[in-house]
């Protein structure tokens, strides 16, 4: 594959990785997965926001951390939480994206570290208790 190839493959990672949590959210959800698709939303929002925030106070370089990798932890994430077989086939196409990311230079190995904040994060906003609904007598 030339180089242009890789670099159109690494653009379209993340859209493919959307569309086949929302795919796997309706095949493993009885009824509509709205709830966790929401929350699946919310993770990909702030995790990303986060990551661009780190990046412009430039920390740790302006690159740090990788926000291209913390979006796609933040859907493994989601994919974990659906099923075993969804979260096997996610952790796969992360690693090779991440060994592509590297390849091709555009993340050290640092700063794709630096981007596993996004896990406890996008658990922690998919687990986060719901409130009660409160009927109005």
């Amino acid at each position: 594959m030339s180089y242009q190839q890789l670099d159109t493959l690494a653009d379209l990672f993340i859209p493919f990785l959307i569309v086949a949590l929302i795919v796997a959210a309706f095949r493993c959800i009885r009824g509509a997965p709205w709830t966790f698709l929401l929350r699946s939303g919310l993770a990909i929002i702030v995790v990303r926001q986060l990551a661009k925030y780190a990046q412009k106070r430039e920390l740790w370089g302006e690159d740090f951390p990788s926000t291209h990798f913390a979006v796609a932890l933040a859907l493994l994430v989601g994919f974990w939480l659906l099923s075993r077989k969804w979260g096997l086939a996610a952790t796969l196409a992360t690693v090779c994206y991440g060994a592509l990311m590297w390849f091709q230079r555009y993340h050290t190995p640092a700063e794709m570290l630096g981007a596993l904040f996004a896990v406890p994060l996008s658990l922690g906003i998919h687990l986060w208790p719901q409130r009660a609904r409160r009927v109005a007598n």
